[in-house]
């Protein structure tokens, strides 16, 4: 569960620099460029930044009493939104 939040983490500052228009050469996780580059045309940057917040957010949360399953499966619920408002 933690490594998917690991991915989403990293993968969010790349969709962000792709969503102000950054270069394809300035994003980390090249080997998912063309996916990232399609759902990037379809979100815009200040959805984006704040999803990843949620995500740090969340990232902390998981070191306390808070019900992992739960927060975990909003998260992935969250994303799939992300994905599907791209149409």
């Amino acid at each position: 569960h933690e490594e998917c939040l690991d991915w989403m983490l990293s993968w969010l500052p790349d969709l962000i620099r792709l969503a102000v228009g950054a270069s394809p050469r300035r994003v980390r996780n090249a080997d998912v460029l063309p996916e990232l580059q399609w759902l990037a045309a379809g979100l815009g940057p200040r959805g984006l930044l704040n999803y990843w917040r949620e995500l740090l957010a969340l990232r902390q949360a998981l070191g306390t009493q808070a019900n992992r399953q739960l927060l975990l499966e909003e998260t992935l619920i969250r994303w799939s939104r992300l994905g599907s408002r791209h149409g």
